[in-house]
C-alpha cells in the first residue's frame, strides 16, 4: 500500500500495533496454537549439564584419524572396489582412499595430502584411486556400512527411528531429473578409462578436449580479465553465442563444464561419506561418556543422567575434530579394538576453540 500522502508520524505508525497486541488480536492473524506446538523446547538444567559435560569429554581427534578408526570398525572403506574387476585394494590403498576422501570432503585438492616419500600419498597413486575406486556406487555401499553400524550403538535407541535416519545421513545429493542427466568422462590417448558399472549408461557420452586444447589460449585470455574485474560476465556471455547458437569458444567452454559437472557429484559424495564417519564416531564416544557420567556415584555428577536428556543429546560435534591444518595419514587406531580414553571434564585445560553450545 503506497504511504507517500501520509504525515511522517502516521507513516511510522503504518502495519504497527499502537501497543503490545493481546492473544486475541494475535489470533487474528497466527495459528497461535500450531506456533507453540513448534517452538523451542525448554532445557533443564540436567540436559544443559549432560550436554556441556559429554562434550567436554570427547577426544581430540584429526579428521585422517577418525576415518581410520571408522573404518577398523566398519570396514566401509573395503566397500570401495576398482572400477574394471570389482575387487579390493593392497591394504596401503586404504591411506590413499582416507588421504583422497579427505582432499574431496575439505575441498583442498591433492596437494596438501600428497607426500612424495610415500607411495600411496603419491599424485600418481591418488589419480588413479580417484579414477577407478570413488564414484557414487561405491560411495553408497559405504555409507550403508556406517549406518548399519550406527544402529548398533545403544545410545540411538534413545533417539528414536525417525531420528536414527536423520542422523544416518546418507547425504547423496542427487541431480534433478537424474533420468534426462548425462554424465560425461574424458578419454586421453593412451589412457585407459575402463568401464563404468552400473553408470556405463550415464556416462556414455565423451567429452571433446580437442576442443578444449584448441581454445585453451584463448580460454585463459577470457579467464584472466573475468577475475580481475576488468571485464563483465555479462559481456563474456555475448562472446560464448551468437543468434542463438554458442561459438566455437563457447562450445569449448561448455565441454569443460560437462567435466565438472561430472566430478561435482563425486565430491558432494563423499563430502557426504566422511560426514557421516564423523556423525558415527561421535555417536561413539557420546554412547561411551553417558556411561561413565551414569556410572559415577551420585556425589560426584551435578545431575542425574536422565533418559530423556540423553534423547536430546547429538552427534552433530565439531570443536573436538581438526580438519585442517595438518594430515599425517599413518592409520592410528586404538589398540584392542577399544576406544580412545574419553577427557576429563573438569580438566582446566581447554583449547580456545572449544565451543560446548555447538548443537
Amino acid at each position: 500500500m503506497p504511504v507517500e500522502f501520509l504525515t511522517d508520524e502516521q507513516a511510522a505508525a503504518y502495519g504497527r500495533f499502537v501497543e503490545e497486541p493481546t492473544r486475541p488480536e494475535l489470533e487474528r492473524f497466527f495459528f497461535l496454537d500450531d506456533v507453540d506446538r513448534l517452538g523451542a523446547l525448554g532445557e533443564s538444567a540436567s540436559l544443559k549439564w549432560l550436554r556441556t559435560t559429554s562434550a567436554k569429554m570427547l577426544p581430540k581427534i584429526d579428521l585422517p584419524d577418525l576415518l581410520f578408526e571408522v573404518d577398523s570398525r566398519t570396514g566401509f572403506l573395503d566397500a570401495f572396489v576398482h572400477l574394471g574387476d570389482g575387487r579390493t585394494r593392497s591394504e596401503d590403498s586404504k591411506t590413499s582412499l582416507v588421504a583422497l576422501l579427505v582432499s574431496e570432503a575439505c575441498n583442498i585438492g591433492y596437494t596438501p595430502v600428497i607426500d612424495a616419500a610415500d607411495e600411496a600419498l603419491s599424485r600418481a597413486r591418488l589419480v588413479h584411486v580417484d579414477q577407478h575406486y570413488l564414484r557414487a556406487d561405491t560411495i553408497a555401499a559405504a555409507n550403508a556400512k556406517l549406518i548399519e553400524a550406527q544402529g548398533r550403538v545403544a545410545i540411538v535407541e534413545h533417539w528414536g527411528e525417525g531420528l536414527l535416519a536423520m542422523l544416518g545421513y546418507n547425504f547423496s545429493p542427487r541431480f534433478k531429473d537424474l533420468a534426462d542427466q548425462r554424465f560425461w568422462r574424458a578419454e586421453m590417448p593412451g589412457v585407459d578409462t575402463g568401464g563404468y558399472g552400473p553408470l556405463e549408461p550415464l556416462a556414455c557420452n565423451k567429452v571433446n578436449l580437442n576442443k578444449v586444447v584448441t581454445h585453451r589460449p584463448y580460454m585463459l585470455r577470457v579467464v584472466g580479465p573475468l577475475v580481475t574485474g576488468q571485464v563483465r560476465a555479462y559481456d563474456l556471455l555475448r562472446m560464448f553465442g551468437r543468434e542463438g547458437r554458442p561459438t566455437p569458444l563457447g562450445t569449448a567452454f561448455a565441454e569443460c563444464g560437462r567435466i565438472a559437472k561430472t566430478l561435482q557429484e563425486d565430491q558432494l559424495g563423499a563430502l557426504g561419506l566422511v560426514l557421516n564417519a564423523a556423525v558415527l564416531w561421535t555417536t561413539r564416544y557420546l554412547d561411551a561418556s553417558v556411561e561413565q557420567l551414569r556410572a559415577l556415584p551420585a556425589d560426584e555428577r551435578e545431575h542425574d543422567v536422565l533418559n530423556e536428556a540423553v534423547a536430546r543429546l547429538s552427534p552433530l560435534k565439531h570443536a573436538n575434530l581438526n580438519v585442517l591444518g595438518r594430515y599425517a595419514f599413518r592409520a592410528s587406531t586404538p589398540a584392542g579394538g577399544g576406544l580412545r580414553p574419553l577427557r576429563n571434564s573438569d580438566a582446566a585445560e581447554r583449547d580456545d576453540d572449544d565451543d560446548d553450545g555447538e548443537d
